[in-house]
């Protein structure tokens, strides 16, 4: 939604509203506290400002190089 329709990052959170209670947010491997919560929704605002700082364009990105 973000890339191809060009919504925003609350736009395109609203369509999982239902189950955002049942997503975990990542946490890396290691063992003890988690001093970070990495949310989808973190994620999805994270995309949409690369896209509007011009840092990810979806015509332009090679795949293969990343």
């Amino acid at each position: 939604m973000i890339i191809i329709l060009k919504r925003s990052a609350a736009d395109a959170w609203k369509v999982f509203n239902p189950y955002h209670n049942k997503f975990t947010p990542f946490r890396d491997a290691t063992m003890g506290t988690c001093a970070y919560k990495c949310t989808i929704d973190h994620c999805l605002n994270g995309l949409d400002l690369a896209i509007k700082l011009g840092w990810y364009d979806y015509k332009t990105f090679d795949v293969v190089e990343y």
